[in-house]
């Protein structure tokens, strides 16, 4: 609520087993669950701003996030 319009970007972590930290390959991918907005990818580690940024410039909008493990 409230939430003033402009541009940002997600990022979600399935914390698994309970460490309160993204543990991470040593390529710096998560070990856990996890996505970004815009499905955004990055070779190594997580995504920039840019590559997951989206707009919120309405009341209601609905983004599809994808959870993805790196095993």
């Amino acid at each position: 609520e409230n939430i003033p319009y402009g541009d940002y970007a997600l990022k979600v972590l399935h914390d698994e087993n309970g460490n309160n930290k993204t543990d991470l390959t040593f390529a710096g991918f998560a070990k856990e669950g996890c996505c970004v907005s815009n499905q955004a990818i990055s070779l190594f580690g997580y995504p920039s701003f840019e590559q997951a940024k989206f707009t919120f410039n309405k009341q209601i909008l609905k983004l599809k996030l994808k959870m993805i493990y790196v095993r």
